[in-house]
């Protein structure tokens, strides 16, 4: 069951057609899993073109404004601004009960995807930025593990795709979203049955606090530009 919920201003910008496009496809993926707030996208979607229908045609902006608010109406809030997939002959392994809009980034599956491991018990792989500078990726952790200390140097969204974690302020399943904002520390865990696939996007790379996990700041850096 989905617990954690973008709030009414996630849900504006997106219906308002204001967030940048990897913020937009964490907004689109929970809709996945979340009818009631994908309604209520669509709902605010349909207001904001009527509030800018009315305004004044002084207003240089409103025509720009409402073009941007129609070009959502009648689209499944669900779906992202992306491309469709190529053709692609691999066959499709791993994790294969994931959302559309997920599955449209990544046709061949998350086995085939590049993995690179973050220490022991994590491993990431990077996709694309979407045309934003915002770094986006798959975080894949081992069943029974646990994440040192982390802060971050900036807004990271986390939405969970299969499996679960939980950290100091809760326990997460598939379609929770999640907001840290920079200096906030928290050290994820997951349960001992299974591994757990989260969505990330990130403003600026994650920062180890431990003391010898700080020694993988310079690999997360690079993994964040690359």
């Amino acid at each position: 069951m989905t617990n954690f919920h973008p709030d009414t201003k996630w849900l504006s910008e997106y219906a308002a057609g204001t967030l940048s496009d990897s913020q937009a496809l964490c907004v689109s993926t929970h809709f996945a899993y979340c009818q009631k707030c994908k309604q209520e996208a669509s709902e605010l979607t349909q207001l904001g073109a009527m509030v800018f229908n009315t305004q004044t045609n002084d207003n240089e902006s409103a025509p720009d404004l409402l073009q941007n608010v129609l070009s959502h109406i009648n689209k499944d809030p669900g779906q992202a601004d992306v491309a469709p997939p190529q053709n692609n002959s691999q066959p499709v392994t791993g994790h294969t009960d994931l959302p559309t809009v997920i599955k449209t980034l990544i046709p061949e599956g998350t086995d085939n995807l590049s993995w690179k491991k973050i220490g022991p018990q994590i491993s990431i792989a990077k996709l694309s930025n979407l045309g934003d500078t915002r770094s986006v990726a798959l975080h894949k952790l081992q069943p029974g593990s646990t994440v040192s200390d982390h802060d971050h140097h900036g807004l990271e969204i986390t939405v969970v795709l299969d499996g679960s974690f939980s950290d100091q302020d809760g326990k997460y399943f598939p379609g929770d979203f999640l907001v840290r904002k920079a200096g906030e520390v928290h050290s994820p865990c997951t349960s001992n049955d299974e591994e757990c696939l989260c969505l990330t996007v990130c403003d600026a790379p994650v920062k180890f606090t431990g003391f010898f996990t700080r020694l993988l700041n310079p690999l997360v850096a690079y993994q964040h530009k690359h």
